[in-house]
């Protein structure tokens, strides 16, 4: 599976800013207000970052230790 817990959890953070972005915009009763036209596109754009980015993340792989290879150097991995 392509996509890990990890990346569910980010993917959620960025939904849950879109529609907090959006929601703050209809609260928001000046059309040319400070959170209407700098807040909310400011947080629209981070957020679409981060579901970006919880699309491409991928954990970190551990590399091997020395004593997962054996003394002759030559690892079984295939």
């Amino acid at each position: 599976m392509p996509l890990k817990r990890e990346n569910y959890i980010l993917l959620a953070i960025g939904v849950a800013g879109i529609m907090l972005s959006y929601l703050l915009m209809v609260l928001d009763n000046q059309v040319d207000g400070f959170v209407s036209v700098t807040l909310c596109p400011i947080l629209l754009v981070l957020s679409y970052s981060e579901i970006v980015f919880a699309l491409l993340y991928k954990k970190p792989v551990q590399p091997e230790t020395e004593s997962d290879v054996p003394s002759n150097g030559i690892s079984n991995a295939a």
